[in-house]
């Protein structure tokens, strides 16, 4: 799953909300994504 949010925090919020994360089902691990934009060079590919 993909989550848009703010700051780390708020995506680990919106993650344990989820009832399979909080009912012990399921588990998650939090990555962080770059957008390549023309603002940050393509992240060097450009």
């Amino acid at each position: 799953m993909i989550i848009r949010a703010s700051c780390y925090e708020e995506a680990r919020s919106i993650a344990e909300s989820d009832p399979f994360v909080s009912t012990g089902t399921e588990s998650y691990e939090l990555r962080t994504w770059q957008l390549s934009c023309e603002e940050n060079n393509h992240l060097g590919a450009g």
